[in-house]
């Protein structure tokens, strides 16, 4: 975790720690709670710190959350239930960052290069490959990416005036 840590903080070297911390709490979850409902930035943050020193301090996973007795200490429930939504959104996936700094969780077979793209019609970005002397591109697989998960992309393009891409996928 520690080199995930690094490694953010060097790619945003504009970021507080603080900010830097929160971006990569809600990324790891993507955005859902335990619950698999939206986040709060309570849980996002609090509930990362919690799993951070969680794991620091035992050095295993924390009980699954639904076994954590109520009368157990905040930070022991915050670590559980932080920890279940980590685990639905990052097994069998890989962390990633764009060229423009957004942060994501994709599939494990992404590679260097791979495109992270809106497609009309999905509800999640999409990571696609571009195919060996071709103009066509493969379907990787559905990634979350910070910033762009609710419409941000289009908006953000609209304004700058940039023009939609088409894809042809194999």
């Amino acid at each position: 975790m520690e080199q995930l840590e690094t490694a953010l903080r060097s790619f945003h070297q504009q970021d507080s720690a603080l900010d830097s911390s929160s971006r990569l709490g809600k990324v790891l979850i993507a955005g859902l709670n335990h619950l698999d409902k939206p986040a709060t930035d309570d849980f996002s943050v609090l509930g990362y710190a919690d799993w951070l020193k969680y794991l620091r301090r035992e050095n295993h996973w924390p009980p699954h959350w639904s076994t954590v007795d109520e009368s157990e200490a905040a930070t022991l429930r915050n670590a559980a239930r932080y920890d279940s939504a980590f685990w639905k959104v990052c097994r069998n996936r890989v962390l990633f960052a764009t060229e423009s700094g957004r942060l994501g969780v994709g599939p494990q077979t992404m590679k260097e290069n791979d495109l992270a793209s809106i497609l009309y019609g999905c509800s999640y970005p999409v990571i696609l490959r571009r195919c060996p002397n071709s103009d066509l591109h493969e379907f990787i697989g559905v990634a979350y990416v910070d910033g762009i998960m609710f419409g941000e992309a289009i908006e953000d393009a609209e304004k700058r005036g940039i023009e939609d891409v088409t894809f042809h996928l194999q």
